[in-house]
């Protein structure tokens, strides 16, 4: 009796502390496992064999990947029915569920805070996606313990890929397109979608942070060769800050940078259907750790790479040309 006590005393502490170290306020984390799936010991052992930064591999990966799964008691929080507009400064927080129920825009100059923890769903029906427009932020920044995870509205094991549409950045840092601008590709064109700094790009342009974060089941085409990634850059500037950010079971390329400078660190493409990394339209930034986990059975009819890379889609010499730095990867 004094054993099983102590061990519902240790299960209940547990769970209700999951994230007191990292002194938010969630007290019931949902780090369950990408549907429920672990990374299996034969992946475990390839990576410490063969990735000389598995000192920060690992632990990420059981971070994001292997954890209890709590069964979900959260309010929902519904934004939006079609294309909705965020114009004001947002935060949400880990004690409520948001479900993104179409295109969901941060623009006019807003930032949106989430605090870690905290689990944003994508409408299947109406493909939720959310769109940082350039000149507003995103302030996404979980916890080893406490990510932030963005994923389908399904239930666990019901869960596939291209269930809801993924998450954008948009800046104004240099692309290689004419003026200085383009509409960033899987959402229609229009003043929402643009990108790019014309001509006066900001290099150095702040798109805001995304820090332990999980996107997953994300991706879905607009049209042919005109997708929403898991994650999605678009003339992102190096005053950004990313780090620590996995995509898992993407519809289409799990990253992908449409120009831009920003810098990226410790990345995971887990699973996705077409490319692991992919660059274009004069994109120059830096990414150092990646690891790219491939299923051996799933690829896109296109053709699916660990890295692709292109100068733009019709191969022209514009500049500046693409020209990413990958390294430990």
């Amino acid at each position: 009796i004094c054993l099983f006590s102590l061990f519902l005393i240790f299960r209940w502490k547990f769970k209700t502390n999951l994230c007191d170290s990292s002194r938010s306020r969630c007290k019931n984390c949902n780090l369950a496992s990408v549907d429920g799936s672990l990374i299996s010991p034969f992946s475990q052992k390839i990576l410490s064999a063969t990735i000389p930064f598995a000192r920060f591999a690992l632990p990420l990966l059981f971070a994001f990947a292997i954890a209890p799964g709590f069964a979900q008691t959260k309010p929902i929080k519904y934004i939006g029915n079609a294309d909705t507009l965020i114009n004001s400064n947002k935060t949400w927080d880990c004690d409520t569920i948001y479900f993104l129920k179409g295109k969901v825009y941060v623009t006019g100059g807003a930032e949106l805070t989430i605090q870690p923890g905290t689990v944003i769903v994508g409408d299947t029906l109406n493909k939720g996606s959310l769109i940082i427009t350039k000149g507003s932020k995103i302030h996404a920044v979980g916890t080893p313990s406490c990510p932030i995870v963005f994923t389908s509205s399904k239930a666990p094991g019901k869960r596939a890929r291209g269930d809801w549409g993924g998450v954008i950045l948009l800046g104004k840092s240099t692309i290689n397109q004419p003026g200085g601008v383009a509409n960033i590709e899987g959402i229609a064109p229009g003043a929402l979608s643009e990108y790019g700094g014309g001509l006066t790009p900001d290099v150095h342009d702040n798109s805001g942070e995304l820090s332990y974060v999980r996107i997953e089941f994300a991706g879905v085409a607009l049209s042919l060769n005109n997708e929403i990634n898991g994650l999605t850059f678009g003339g992102v500037g190096d005053g950004t800050l990313v780090d620590f950010v996995q995509v898992s079971y993407a519809n289409d390329d799990s990253f992908e940078w449409f120009g831009g400078t920003v810098n990226c660190k410790h990345l995971i493409a887990f699973r996705g259907i077409d490319d692991d990394f992919d660059t274009d339209n004069g994109f120059s930034g830096k990414v150092q750790f990646g690891i790219g986990l491939r299923d051996p059975l799933v690829a896109d009819v296109s053709g699916s790479n660990g890295f692709e890379s292109d100068n733009d889609a019709s191969g022209s010499l514009n500049t500046p040309q693409t020209r990413a730095v990958f390294s430990n990867m």
